[in-house]
C-alpha cells in the first residue's frame, strides 16, 4: 500500500499516465481491505488528481463524492474539513464537463 501510494506520487509529479491512477487504485484497495481510512482518502485523492490532469472531468465527479463520504466517517477534523473540498471539485469538474467536454467520454 505505502509503495503504491509513494510510486503514484512520484509517478504524478513527473507524469499523469494510466499508471499512475493504477497506482492511487491499488492503495485505495489495499487500504479499504486493511481498514485504514488515511491511506484510502490519499488514494482518492491521487486518482482524482490523475482525471482532472487528464481532461477526464466526469470521472472526477463520482470520486468526489466517494472522498466526501468516507472523509466524513473519519474521526479526525481535518479529514472533515478536507471532506468538503471534493464538493468544490465537483462543482468544478462539473462546469468543465459542461463547457469543455471530457476527453474520457468523447
Amino acid at each position: 500500500m505505502k509503495h503504491h501510494a509513494a510510486r503514484g506520487m512520484c509517478l504524478l509529479c513527473h507524469t499523469v499516465a494510466t499508471s499512475t491512477s493504477d497506482d492511487f487504485e491499488s492503495v485505495v484497495d489495499i487500504a479499504a481491505r486493511v481498514g485504514n481510512p488515511d491511506y484510502q482518502l490519499s488514494g482518492m485523492w491521487g486518482r482524482w488528481m490523475c482525471h482532472y490532469l487528464n481532461g477526464e472531468y466526469a470521472r472526477a465527479i463520482p470520486l468526489a463524492q466517494r472522498f466526501s463520504e468516507l472523509a466524513a466517517t473519519s474521526s479526525r477534523r481535518c479529514d472533515h474539513l478536507a471532506g468538503g473540498l471534493p464538493e468544490l471539485w465537483r462543482a468544478k469538474a462539473e462546469v468543465l464537463v459542461a463547457t469543455r467536454g471530457d476527453e474520457a467520454l468523447a
